[in-house]
C-alpha cells in the first residue's frame, strides 16, 4: 500500500473519532452542569447552616437520592475541614490538641533520654562499659583506665591500645611502653613491643597519651589463629618522681581475642572521659531517686550495679565466666573465686586448679595454690563447681601487703576429651586489690547450686 493511501485512511479515522467526541460532549453537558450547581449550593448551605444535620439531592444522571450526614461532635474533623478550606479560625480544642502534641513530644524526649540512660547502664555509650575490654587500675597514686579495641573498617584492621591517665603523682618525666603476648601451646609468646615509649603530657589540665595502633598486616605472628587466641597486654609506666629515679609500674590483663570490643574508629577509644562517665552515673542515680513511680527503671539500675568482679573467657569450645570477690563480713575476710561453666566440650573428666600471685619488686610471687582440684559436675543442663574460699588469716604472705598489690589469678582447667588425654586450658587475669568488688556473702557470686 502506498504512503499516500495510508495517510488518507488515517485522516478519516481521526475525523470519525473527533466527531464522536463532539457529539458526546454536546449531549451530556446540561445534566453535568446542573449536578455541579446543586453540589455547590449544598456546600454553601453547609457553611452557612452549621446546625443542619442532613442534606439530600437527586443525582440527575442516575435518578438516585443521596444523603449527606454532618456530625457536630467531632470538632477535630471540623477543624480539618476548615484548614482545607483555608479557614484559619481556631477553637479551644485546637489548643488542647496542640497541648497534647507538646506533651507527646515531651514524653518522647523524656523516653529518649531514658533510653540514653539505659544505654549508659548497658555499657553502650560510656567509657567504663561501652568498651567492655577495659580495666581500671589504682596503685601508688596512679589512677589509670586501660582500654583495648579491635579496629575494623574498610581501611585497616588493627589492635588499638590506650591508657587514660586520670590521676598521677608529680613526676619529672613519665612514659608508657606496651608489650603484647599470645598464648601458643600453653605458653606466652611475645609478638609486639612498643617501638619507643609514649610520653605522658599534660594539656589543659588533662593528661594526654597517644594511642598505640598495632596493624595486623605488619605483625609476624606465624600460624597464630587470632579468633581462638588469648592475648596478654602488659603496660609499663616508667617515671622519675621528685625523690626517686627510674620507678616502674606494671599492669597486666588477658583477653580472648573474640571478646575484645570491635571499634570502627580510634576516637571511640579516646574521646570520652571516665570522670564524665562517673558524674553521669551519679546524675542517673539522682534521677532515679526522684522518680518514685518508675519502679522498672530502678530495678534495672540495681541489676547493673556490680555484684562481683568478673571476666568472660572463650577458648577451645569452653565458655566460662570467672568471678571474684573480696568477702568482708564480721565472720571472715577472704577471696572468693568461682568459675561459671556456661558451655564445655564433651569430656571424660574435668577439674579446675587456681593459683594466685602478687607483684613484688616487678616480679610475680606465688602465695596460693589450690589444695586439690575442683571437680566439674553436671546436673540437668547446668555445670556445677564448688567455689574457692581463700581466707586471709590462713595465708603466708610474708612481707606482701595485699592492699597495695596487683594480684594475678591463674585458672587452669585440666580434662580428658573423647579423643585426647590430659588437655589443659589456662586463663589469667590481673586486678589491683582495691579494685576487686567487696561482697558480704558468697551467694553474691550467683553460684549455681543443686
Amino acid at each position: 500500500m502506498s504512503h499516500k493511501s495510508s495517510f488518507t485512511l488515517f485522516c478519516k479515522d481521526v475525523l470519525t473519532v473527533t466527531s464522536l467526541s463532539v457529539i458526546a460532549a454536546v449531549s451530556v453537558p446540561s445534566q453535568v452542569l446542573s449536578l455541579t450547581t446543586q453540589i455547590a449550593d449544598i456546600q454553601d448551605k453547609t457553611v452557612g447552616e452549621p446546625q443542619q444535620k442532613n442534606y439530600s439531592f437527586i443525582n440527575q444522571l442516575t435518578g438516585e437520592e443521596s444523603n449527606f450526614l454532618l456530625s457536630k461532635k467531632d470538632k477535630d474533623d471540623d477543624n480539618n475541614n476548615n484548614r482545607r478550606r483555608g479557614d484559619d479560625d481556631d477553637d479551644d480544642d485546637d489548643d488542647d490538641d496542640d497541648d497534647d502534641d507538646d506533651d507527646r513530644r515531651n514524653n518522647r524526649r523524656r523516653y529518649d533520654n531514658d533510653d540514653d540512660r539505659d544505654n549508659y547502664r548497658r555499657g553502650d555509650d560510656y567509657r567504663g562499659g561501652y568498651h567492655r575490654s577495659s580495666k581500671l587500675y589504682r596503685i601508688r597514686d596512679w589512677d589509670c583506665f586501660f582500654k583495648v579495641g579491635r579496629l575494623v573498617n574498610s581501611n585497616r584492621k588493627a589492635l588499638v591500645i590506650h591508657l587514660d591517665i586520670l590521676e598521677k603523682p608529680v613526676t619529672k618525666y613519665a612514659n608508657v611502653v606496651y608489650t603484647v603476648y599470645a598464648r601458643q601451646n600453653n605458653r606466652w609468646v611475645q609478638f609486639y613491643s612498643s617501638t619507643g615509649s609514649r610520653l605522658i603530657e599534660k594539656k589543659r589540665g588533662k593528661f594526654s597519651l597517644t594511642p598505640e595502633v598495632i596493624e595486623f598486616n605488619k605483625l609476624r605472628v606465624g600460624n597464630l589463629d587470632w579468633s581462638r587466641s588469648d592475648l596478654r597486654f602488659v603496660t609499663e609506666i616508667r617515671y622519675d618522681s621528685n625523690n626517686k629515679r627510674d620507678q616502674r609500674l606494671v599492669f597486666e590483663d588477658v583477653w580472648n581475642y573474640s571478646s575484645i570490643t570491635e571499634i570502627s574508629s580510634i576516637s571511640q577509644l579516646t574521646k570520652v572521659s571516665y570522670r564524665t562517665t562517673k558524674k553521669d552515673y551519679d546524675d542517673n542515680n539522682n534521677y532515679r531517686r526522684r522518680d518514685d513511680d518508675d519502679d522498672d527503671r530502678r530495678r534495672e539500675y540495681r541489676q547493673v550495679k556490680n555484684r562481683y568482679s568478673s571476666k568472660a573467657f572463650r577458648s577451645k569450645d569452653w565458655n566460662c565466666l570467672f568471678k571474684l570477690g573480696r568477702l568482708v563480713n564480721s565472720n571472715q575476710r577472704a577471696f572468693v573465686l568461682h568459675l561459671d561453666i556456661l558451655e564445655k566440650p564433651v569430656t571424660k573428666y574435668a577439674n579446675v586448679v587456681y593459683t594466685i600471685y602478687a607483684r613484688q619488686n616487678n616480679r610475680w610471687v606465688q602465695f596460693y595454690n589450690s589444695t586439690g582440684a575442683r571437680q566439674i559436675a553436671k546436673k540437668g543442663n547446668k555445670y556445677f563447681l564448688t567455689p574457692e574460699v581463700i581466707e586471709f588469716n590462713k595465708l603466708r604472705l610474708n612481707n606482701i601487703d595485699l592492699s597495695k598489690s596487683e594480684i594475678k589469678f591463674v585458672t587452669e582447667i585440666r580434662y580428658d576429651s573423647q579423643t585426647r588425654r590430659e588437655e589443659r586450658l589456662v586463663f589469667e587475669n590481673s586486678w589491683n586489690y582495691n579494685s576487686i568488688t567487696e561482697i558480704n556473702s558468697i551467694s553474691q557470686l550467683d553460684i549455681v547450686s543443686f
